[in-house]
C-alpha cells in the first residue's frame, strides 16, 4: 500500500459551532483492492486527544484484510482542534498539548459535542455505503478510548451497521468524566461551578451508550481490568446493558489501556469475520 492510496475528504458537520475549524469533518479513506466485487466498509475512531493520522496504521490493517476504511477526525480534534489546544502547554503526555474542549464550566457544550459526534459519524457512514466497491449491507464501527465510548453509542443508536468493535471504552458519562484520568481538566472545571457526577448523567442521558446499550447487536467490547482511564465500572456500564443472543461480545484482560496488538488484532478480525463476512479478496 502506497501514500497515494490514502485519500483525503471532508464534509460539512450537519452541526455548526461557533468555531469554524469544527465545523466539517476531515477524514482519510482507504479504499479496498477489491475486483469484480463489494468490499465491507469500517468507520474507524480515534481516541481522546488523538486524530484521525494517529491511527492510520489501523486503517491500513484493516484494508490488507479486505475492508475499505474511513478515518474521521472526531469533533474539536485534529484538523478540528480549536486554538487553544494547538497552542497551550503540554497537558497529557504523549497526547496532545491544551484541553481539548474550549468549554470550561459549560456542561451544555460537552453534550452537544457528542450530539454533533453521532451526526458527524452518521454522515460519513452515508459516504461510505455510497463509495464504488462498497457494500452498503456490510458497515461497521470501531474505536479506541474515546472512540470505543463514541463506537458503543453508535451500536445502539445506528440501524445500519452490521458489527461494531470497542476497544476500551464503554459508557456513563457521569463517572468518564468523573473517575478517569484523562478528564481531570473537564472535572476541575465543572466541580467548581457547581456541577456533581449525577448533574453529568442527566445532562449526558440521551447521549450515553448505557441509554442505548440494550439495543446493540454484533458489537465486540475489549476492556481491561487495570484500565485508569476507562475503568472497569465505565465499561460495565454498558455490558452489563447489552442483550445477550445478538452477537455481542465482551472480553476482559489484565491490562491498562493498552490492550496488547496480538490478540486484540485476532478478536477483532475473527469478530469482523464473523458478523460482517470475510474481507474482499479473504475467500
Amino acid at each position: 500500500m502506497t501514500q497515494a492510496s490514502v485519500e483525503r475528504h471532508e464534509l460539512p458537520s450537519p452541526v455548526k459551532t461557533a468555531w469554524a475549524a469544527n465545523n466539517r469533518v476531515p477524514f482519510l479513506y482507504l479504499a479496498a483492492a477489491v475486483r469484480g466485487g463489494r468490499a465491507p466498509g469500517l468507520l474507524v475512531c480515534h481516541g481522546y486527544g488523538m486524530s484521525k493520522d494517529v491511527i492510520l496504521v489501523a486503517g491500513r490493517i484493516l484494508r490488507r484484510h479486505g475492508y475499505a476504511v474511513l478515518l474521521p477526525d472526531l469533533p474539536f480534534h485534529g484538523e478540528r482542534a480549536w486554538e487553544g489546544f494547538r497552542s497551550a502547554p503540554l497537558r497529557i503526555p504523549g497526547i496532545g498539548p491544551g484541553r481539548v474542549f474550549p468549554f470550561g464550566p459549560d456542561l451544555e457544550g460537552y453534550v452537544t459535542t457528542m450530539e454533533q459526534v453521532v451526526a458527524d459519524i452518521r454522515l460519513c457512514l452515508g459516504w461510505l455505503a455510497d463509495r464504488p466497491g462498497v457494500d452498503p449491507d456490510r458497515l461497521g464501527v470501531g474505536g479506541f478510548s474515546l472512540g470505543g465510548v463514541v463506537t458503543c453509542l453508535v451500536a445502539g443508536l445506528e440501524p445500519r451497521l452490521r458489527a461494531s468493535v470497542s476497544l476500551m471504552g464503554g459508557g456513563d458519562f457521569g463517572a468518564i468524566i468523573f473517575e478517569s484520568e484523562m478528564t481531570a481538566d473537564i472535572r476541575e472545571d465543572l466541580s467548581a461551578a457547581g456541577w456533581t457526577k449525577e448533574d453529568v448523567r442527566r445532562a449526558f442521558r440521551e447521549v450515553d451508550p448505557m441509554t442505548h446499550a440494550h439495543r446493540a447487536s454484533n458489537l465486540l467490547m475489549l476492556n481491561g481490568l487495570k484500565d485508569q482511564v476507562i475503568p472497569p465500572s465505565v465499561a460495565r456500564a454498558v455490558a452489563d446493558r447489552l442483550p445477550a443472543g445478538r452477537g455481542n461480545r465482551v472480553v476482559w484482560g489484565p491490562w491498562s489501556h493498552l490492550p496488547p496488538v496480538v490478540p486484540t488484532r485476532h478478536h477483532v478480525l475473527e469478530h469482523l469475520r464473523r458478523t460482517m463476512g470475510p474481507g474482499a479478496g479473504e475467500g
